[in-house]
């Protein structure tokens, strides 16, 4: 039964309640519901806004540790003012953190003394020489996150607080030196009115929801008072049960996963039936493009795509004001353009269409409708009602915006999983043909990401020359991923042509170092072992020393040290040369191994390292790599890995 009938129905029986009484009782129910939903969504979204924030302000601050040098860091300690250059070069990862993101007023160090705490580094300029200082003690109140960031040595975030510069939440990170030791804490600060707005939103949604909760059961319960007297308000009350009705059944759309196309019908069908129009459209705003497009548009012939430019139209205008348009005369209007109208016979005679809105006041689109039934124009209430549709509509577009930046991120990580694939491609990993040849090598690297920056290389020529490589590029990720591309191929390439480590680096310096605005490099150790005298002819690019393993004792290879790749153009190479023995062990490996860490902040470090090989030297090469690897992980007992793990051992066979 339709809901004018059904109301007809109740008019026509007379009623068990007062009037008066039940239309308040009416009224309060459907006020008490509509609060009480909106207040739930208030909390459930606060909550989840304000972990995001805090998030946020976590991964800065803790991108923001990761830029600071801590050694030189210790070194600000001891300097008296900020004017100092070794202070403004240090003072730079402050400035960048406010570069990333605006919206950070603060970022300084902080360190603790045996007085109490002091900052160091600081984004805000010391506004007269009474703060030229470098070590400023900290005035005030500690905040009770900045006090447990150096309890824990873990990044913490606040609740808001004030102090004498004002209202803030502020996140902490630690920072360490290279041996593990806390150096200080990094500390980025967001106002609250900053926290506020952008929680403002939430807040302005529940009122509006709640505002319109309201208007909702004032216009039913007067409609159910004035209803028993005048039976022509019956049909005006209809409608509005039909307009509650139909946002009720967007709500439960919004909920269900019957796809974005399916929902944006579901809206434009109920659109057209509650407000009582002849025909609806929802187009979509793009204004990189300056146009509209038809997402969903009524009596279009299917597979008709509806492009608009933005500078014509209502719905153009619309899009570009974000101004409801009511226009009860269209070709009255000088933006009406009949173009649709002369194609295809249908006649417009009154147009509203309303801005859809996200919360930032972005237009994601418009809804439109055309032609009212049984009236001449629409109304008031019409564009509250079709405003009302198009907030459901904007909660749906976001939503499919959010899930195809999440299907992006998808396809990044399925990207990079394939990166990797291809990167370990790369690796030589033929050690079962070494080993026909008499010579017992393995290796092994692990990336502490998809895709990594360290790599290792070996090669053996007709005339039983070995030589090997291992390398480790700055930085993490594809940056890094690609400059070990890139350098593996030059280093194998010059290794091959010139047979000489020193001149294979120093061809590979001048092609790394050009043009480096990155400012990345690379630390290496090419070694070339005649395997018939046992010399290993070798030439080290700032890379960490190889260890000699013999007679149960270990010596690290320190000759022909220079800077690592790419880090000077002009950089000079030389080669050393080492005497083999047979059965001594050369190890090579990258600092991820000595530098791991596990949860309580310690270092695997060089000692370690140095027992394990000892202990494991009478073991065959692929049992010392893959235990040495296994070792480190036990070792971390799970905790996050900072760095690439590579190990390249190599045992001299006997000679021939």
């Amino acid at each position: 039964m339709s809901d004018t009938g059904e109301f007809a129905e109740l008019a026509a029986r007379p009623p068990r309640v007062p009037p008066t009484l039940s239309s308040v009782l009416l009224a309060t129910m459907v006020l008490i519901m509509t609060c009480g939903v909106a207040w739930y969504l208030h909390g459930e979204a606060r909550e989840k806004v304000t972990a995001e924030i805090e998030r946020g302000l976590l991964r800065v601050a803790t991108l923001a540790a990761s830029r600071v040098d801590p050694a030189l860091h210790a070194q600000l300690r001891r300097t008296e003012r900020k004017d100092d250059p070794a202070f403004e070069r240090a003072n730079q990862a402050m400035r960048e953190v406010i570069a990333i993101d605006p919206e950070i007023i603060y970022a300084y160090t902080v360190i603790r003394t045996d007085s109490g705490y002091a900052w160091v580094l600081d984004s805000e300029p010391p506004a007269d020489d009474s703060e030229m200082a470098v070590v400023q003690p900290y005035d005030g109140e500690v905040p009770p996150a900045l006090t447990q960031a150096f309890d824990t040595q873990s990044p913490q975030v606040s609740m808001p607080y004030s102090d004498e510069w004002g209202q803030w939440v502020s996140a902490y990170a630690p920072f360490r030196t290279a041996d593990g030791r806390l150096e200080g804490v990094i500390g980025v600060d967001l106002t609250l009115a900053e926290f506020e707005r952008r929680l403002a939103p939430i807040r302005r949604a529940t009122v509006a929801i709640s505002i319109a909760g309201l208007v909702a059961s004032l216009l039913i319960g007067l409609g159910m008072w004035w209803s028993y007297r005048r039976s022509s308000a019956m049909q005006q009350l209809g409608r509005q049960m039909g307009n509650l009705n139909a946002l009720l059944n967007v709500s439960q759309a919004l909920g269900s996963n019957i796809g974005i196309d399916n929902l944006l019908r579901v809206i434009v069908a109920k659109t057209t039936a509650v407000m009582r129009a002849e025909r609806s459209s929802l187009f979509l705003y793009e204004p990189a493009q300056q146009r509209l497009i038809g997402r969903v548009t009524e009596g279009a012939d299917a597979g008709t795509e509806f492009v608009i430019p933005a500078d014509r139209g209502i719905a153009g205008r619309v899009a570009r004001t974000g101004q409801t348009a009511n226009v009860p005369e269209p070709k009255a209007d000088p933006d009406f353009d009949d173009a649709f109208d002369r194609r295809s016979g249908f006649t417009t005679r009154g147009i509203l269409c309303v801005p859809i809105v996200n919360p930032r006041k972005q237009v994601l689109g418009v809804l439109q409708v055309l032609n009212p039934r049984e009236r001449r124009s629409f109304d008031r209430s019409d564009e509250i009602m079709l405003a009302a549709l198009a907030a459901q509509a904007q909660i749906a577009i976001e939503r499919e915006q959010a899930n195809l930046k999440a299907a992006e991120v998808r396809k990044l990580e399925d990207t990079l999983k394939l990166a990797q694939a291809i990167q370990l491609g790369m690796l030589p990993n033929r050690f079962d043909d070494l080993r026909e040849a008499g010579v017992d090598l393995h290796a092994r690297l692990i990336p502490a990401r998809m895709v990594g920056g360290d790599f290792y290389d070996f090669i053996l020529t007709d005339d039983r020359k070995l030589g090997m490589v291992i390398a480790d590029v700055s930085g993490k990720g594809v940056p890094a991923a690609l400059l070990m591309a890139k350098a593996m191929t030059l280093l194998r390439s010059h290794l091959a042509i010139t047979g000489d480590p020193a001149e294979a680096l120093h061809r590979a310096n001048e092609e790394l170092a050009a043009g480096n605005d990155q400012a990345m490099f690379v630390t290496v150790f090419v070694a070339l072992c005649d395997l018939r005298s046992g010399v290993m002819t070798y030439s080290n690019a700032g890379h960490n020393h190889p260890l000699i393993v013999r007679d149960g004792d270990w010596q690290e290879i320190d000759g022909a040290k220079s800077v690592p790749l790419g880090a000077h153009e002009q950089a000079t190479f030389a080669n050393a040369a080492w005497q083999m023995r047979p059965r001594d062990i050369l190890f090579l490996y990258t600092d991820g191994v000595t530098e791991a860490m596990n949860p309580e902040h310690e270092l695997f470090g060089e000692e370690r390292l140095y027992q394990y090989l000892i202990g494991y030297a009478n073991e065959s090469m692929s049992r010392l790599v893959d235990t040495c690897v296994d070792s480190v992980n036990s070792f971390a007992r799970g905790a996050e890995q900072s760095d690439d793990i590579t190990v390249l051992a190599m045992r001299m066979p006997e000679r021939r």
